[in-house]
């Protein structure tokens, strides 16, 4: 039991801010059929100008990722993510 609580307790201490991704900013919240597969391909670009001690410095980031879903059991999926980031 106390191994249950240390568990825990570590698990409690280590949790990390998170901000919502593609799949939290839509109505979609139901899982993948089984035996069918979702594919998503999402992607960002920020392009950004700015003075520095008088200098302008600019800055081009991509980011953007492939999302491989497909289900398990009627309530159960697993997924694939693949990121980039180009800076």
């Amino acid at each position: 039991m106390k191994r249950i609580v240390a568990a825990i307790s570590l698990l409690l201490c280590s949790v990390a801010t998170v901000s919502a991704g593609p799949p939290l900013i839509t109505d979609d919240a139901g899982t993948v059929d089984v035996g069918k597969v979702e594919i998503e391909l999402n992607s960002s670009y920020i392009h950004d100008r700015e003075n520095v001690n008088g200098m302008s410095v600019r800055r081009n980031v991509f980011d953007g990722e492939t999302k491989l879903t497909t289900g398990l059991y009627k309530n159960l999926g697993v997924s694939l993510t693949v990121p980039l980031h180009l800076q």
